[in-house]
């Protein structure tokens, strides 16, 4: 792919949804752009989301991002969370990235075993890696062993530091 400047890619998805051609993916990939912001933007994420969704763009990516950005939202419903995600792997069973983003929705649950066994089959992908060492390790200070919490953090500590350092 081609790196595009922030500035001309915000332009060209703006004509694109200006223009009519495919808003809902259009809608998508700004929901997805504002939910990797650091820090994210969660309410223009989700604004962007439920757009897509009103397009009937229902395929895994767009709801297991729904998902993943209704696990970090204080006011969200997670029960409704939990549904989108199950169906995202019902369609990509076994998807690392979309096991991440249940084991989310299940830590804010509280429902921790769970979580920990999500967390754990998201360790498949060495992309997600990091962000699954940190889940474990909080659903294990959840449970009050902090001797897998602190290794699950150092673990994840260690691999944002080198991604950090790799070209």
């Amino acid at each position: 792919s081609k790196e595009l400047d922030e500035s001309v890619l915000q332009e060209r998805l703006q004509r694109a949804l200006d223009s009519g051609i495919s808003p809902g993916f259009v809608h998508f990939i700004l929901g997805t752009r504002d939910l990797l912001r650091d820090p994210p933007d969660l309410k223009s994420s989700l604004e962007h989301f439920s757009a897509a969704q009103q397009h009937n763009i229902t395929y895994p990516g767009l709801l297991n991002n729904l998902a993943y950005a209704m696990a970090k939202d204080p006011e969200a419903d997670l029960n409704i969370a939990l549904e989108l995600v199950e169906q995202a792997l019902r369609m990509m069973p076994g998807e690392p990235v979309i096991y991440e983003t249940r084991g989310q929705v299940l830590l804010r649950q509280q429902k921790y075993p769970q979580a920990i066994a999500d967390f754990e089959r998201a360790l498949a992908s060495s992309a997600m890696r990091a962000d699954a060492h940190d889940g474990l390790a909080r659903a294990w200070d959840q449970l009050g062993n902090a001797e897998k919490a602190a290794y699950h953090q150092q673990v994840s500590q260690r691999l944002r530091a080198e991604n950090r350092t790799t070209p």
